[in-house]
């Protein structure tokens, strides 16, 4: 990490946060962001993107929501990737320099993550069975209910430090039917 930060023009900052990630409009993938910054962000995953690929990202970090173009400026497999920021509007960067006041402290203290946990444990796959196909697809829950619903389970797993299937099927359910 010291040599990124070495060839870095803009400093990314650790952070706990979730990431959706879509093509095409379509949900296929999903993270854990450990790193942000004015130009990009670091993505924990267990299945990153090839290198150049363009996607849109929605980042739940620090009580913000950031939805931004991004492209895959390097990966390693199995691991994560550290995504580059399309930034086309004076309001996106705006709302990443918020977001980026809030993780640093520099909100005046306010909503500050300082003393927060650094790691935050990937959901994906340890909520299924081993073998069962991952569907991303939505269905019939609407992109609202699905940002509660995941809203319930990171809070669920900071509480606890785990999360059983039972329990997060226990939490969809209940989003469903809200």
């Amino acid at each position: 990490m010291g040599e990124d930060l070495k060839r870095r023009a803009l400093p990314r900052y650790p952070c706990t946060g979730t990431v959706e990630i879509f093509q095409s409009g379509k949900l296929c993938g999903w993270g854990t962001v450990s790193e942000i910054g004015r130009g990009g962000c670091y993505i924990d995953t267990h299945q990153p993107m090839p290198v150049t690929t363009g996607v849109n990202l929605r980042i739940s970090l620090a009580g913000e929501i950031l939805e931004t173009g991004a492209k895959v400026a390097w990966n390693t497999p199995q691991v994560g990737m550290g995504m580059r920021f399309e930034v086309a509007s004076p309001e996106l960067e705006n709302s990443i320099e918020r977001m980026l006041k809030i993780i640093t402290g520099e909100d005046g203290g306010s909503r500050s993550l300082a003393g927060q946990p650094q790691e935050f444990p990937i959901l994906a796959h340890a909520a299924l069975d081993p073998g069962t196909e991952l569907d991303l697809d939505y269905g019939d829950i609407s992109p609202e209910a699905a940002t509660k619903i995941l809203a319930k389970v990171i809070e669920r797993v900071n509480q606890a430090g785990a999360l059983t299937r039972q329990e997060l099927m226990e939490i969809v359910q209940a989003g469903q039917s809200q």
